[in-house]
């Protein structure tokens, strides 16, 4: 094994830079040539995240020979996952892989099938009630392998971070926004039909944050009777 690893990640103290270092879904150092007895195809590695897309979710663990043109391209952005040398299964789950929980198995575990689960909630068509019902449901789940959902995310911060308030959309602090809520401002209908004197007594709202709110009720096209909306980051991405 030593042997191996030697091969594959030593040598010059100046890697050769990848064939395909214009891609940026693709190692910057080229670790195939010198390896190819070794090293078949390429093994692609999503991005254990909540903002990770469904589509690419799916693709983790997808595996293609190694091709002149290299695999094909699965994300939009650096951050969303990588291709990888192709290990072996055994290899890569004996050294497994980093998420926002932490150190997870590099097949995903638990993990992975409860982001699964998860954009389909966030990504389905079903409105915004019926999605926060579920997401609270989720939390009360349990994975394949056995693991309770709740132990990597409560149901609260589920909620609160896919379907945050629409109240957070304010252009004002958080304390403020805080405090409208905590005097019962939960709408934006409500923010609508309260008088200047009633905004103008919540703590920390003064006339210039009166001016850009009621500029931004103004134009708004979210709904306006809605306690809660869809954060952008966990929204099907558009084609």
């Amino acid at each position: 094994m030593i042997g191996f690893l030697r091969r594959l990640f030593g040598g010059s103290s100046q890697p050769t830079p990848s064939p395909y270092s214009q891609r940026h879904d693709m190692p910057v150092h080229d670790s195939v040539s010198g390896n190819e007895d070794i090293i078949t195809g390429w093994r692609f590695s999503a991005t254990m995240q909540r903002r990770t897309s469904l589509a690419v979710l799916k693709q983790h663990g997808r595996t293609v020979s190694r091709t002149p043109g290299g695999p094909p391209t699965i994300t939009e952005e650096m951050w969303e996952g990588i291709w990888l040398p192709d290990l072996g299964e055994h290899f890569l789950d004996s050294v497994g892989m980093a998420s926002e929980i932490g150190h997870i198995p590099f097949d995903g575990g638990d993990y992975l099938a409860f982001l699964i689960a998860y954009r389909l909630i966030t990504e389905g068509n079903e409105s915004i009630q019926e999605k926060e019902a579920a997401l609270r449901a989720l939390a009360k789940g349990t994975g394949p392998g056995g693991t309770p959902y709740r132990t990597f995310h409560t149901a609260k911060d589920l909620v609160e971070d896919a379907l945050p308030r629409t109240i957070h959309l304010l252009p004002a602090s958080k304390p403020v926004r805080d405090a409208l809520l905590d005097a019962g401002f939960n709408t934006l209908a409500k923010m609508d039909k309260a008088s200047d004197t009633e905004l103008l007594d919540i703590k920390g709202l003064g006339p210039k944050s009166l001016i850009a709110i009621r500029a931004f009720l103004a134009t708004t096209k979210a709904d306006k009777s809605a306690l809660r909306y869809l954060a952008e980051a966990y929204q099907a991405p558009t084609a």
